[in-house]
């Protein structure tokens, strides 16, 4: 289990509201939604921001893209058209000690608790270190980043993850390609070696469509199945002739000489060797035609069946 924080800790406090906070008059400090005076980070505010805050490390604050100092982001380089709304709780969480009062900060994406953070024009997958994916990378687009410990999305009745909803992008251009989406585990996009050999395959690998897979399994086992048909007929035929063999009868002359071929062998052996070629012969163009078709039919990816989405990706 990952370490617990005490469920109320005030060490981080200055010391006069410490001791006070620790005295028994205050032991039901923040007992049913009553006030508490804990540890917050002070906030190195920039002139167009506005906070929203309050008293127990929660954050509203309305500004320009600003992902860490005041020289980050698109609102430190003056840009226009990046306002941002970004809302925090827990500044300031996961350094060592946790909060402390009179540490100042700016917008931590990796120390801080939990966070959405909104802005018009931002570097997303740059604020969060997310790796590219087969996505991309998102460069000064307007993005939403949601992250804490844990993130649930829940839908009473669906939930739906789509992309390429509009012709143009938020900065005016045109969108021109198909974007997929990519789940990635561990924030690892990176090529993975293929076990026993020296090559390497893309970590991020095509999602299975259920239904066109499901339609090739049915396919590779009629083939199989039309396979173990024509083994069959051609075991017949062999048997017919091992059976010619052990019952065939020679008519031999008093006189000693060569004895002549027997009368059941010859036929049943030059029937059994006509059907051995003839379904050997069959049997292998068939299949052979058989496997080119399947592979072109759900193992390629220009195939209308193909087995693997075009553009949706996992780990």
């Amino acid at each position: 289990m990952p370490e617990e924080r005490k469920l109320k800790d005030l060490e981080n406090l200055p010391e006069p509201e410490r001791k006070t906070a620790k005295e028994n008059k205050n032991k039901t400090a923040g007992l049913n939604g009553s006030n508490l005076r804990e540890p917050v980070p002070k906030y190195n505010k920039t002139p167009c921001e506005k906070i929203i805050k309050n008293k127990n490390n929660s954050w509203i604050i309305l500004g320009r893209d600003r992902p860490s100092t005041p020289p980050s982001g698109y609102g430190g380089q003056g840009a226009t058209q990046c306002g941002s709304i970004d809302l925090v709780v827990g500044r300031m969480s996961s350094v060592e000690g946790g909060p402390k009062s009179k540490t100042w900060v700016s917008p931590n994406f990796t120390s801080d608790a939990a966070r959405i953070y909104i802005s018009q024009r931002t570097d997303l997958d740059e604020n969060f270190n997310l790796v590219a994916g087969n996505v991309g990378t998102s460069k000064g687009r307007s993005g939403i980043g949601i992250k804490a410990d844990a993130v649930r999305v829940i839908a009473r009745e669906g939930i739906k993850l789509v992309t390429g909803t509009d012709k143009k992008n938020s900065q005016g251009g045109g969108i021109k390609s198909t974007y997929g989406i990519d789940l990635i585990a561990g924030n690892d996009d990176s090529n993975q070696k293929i076990k026993g050999t020296t090559k390497k395959k893309n970590f991020l690998q095509p999602i299975v469509k259920g239904d066109n897979l499901i339609s090739a399994l049915d396919e590779l086992a009629t083939q199989l199945g039309d396979l173990a048909t024509r083994f069959h007929h051609f075991s017949s035929a062999q048997v017919e002739y091992n059976r010619a063999i052990q019952l065939h009868v020679h008519t031999v002359a008093p006189l000693p000489k060569p004895t002549e071929p027997s009368v059941d062998l010859v036929p049943n052996y030059l029937l059994a060797n006509i059907k051995q070629h003839i379904n050997s012969g069959s049997t292998s163009w068939a299949q052979s035609t058989n496997l080119s078709n399947f592979k072109n039919n759900f193992l390629k990816p220009y195939a209308d069946q193909w087995i693997c989405s075009r553009y949706n990706r996992t780990t």
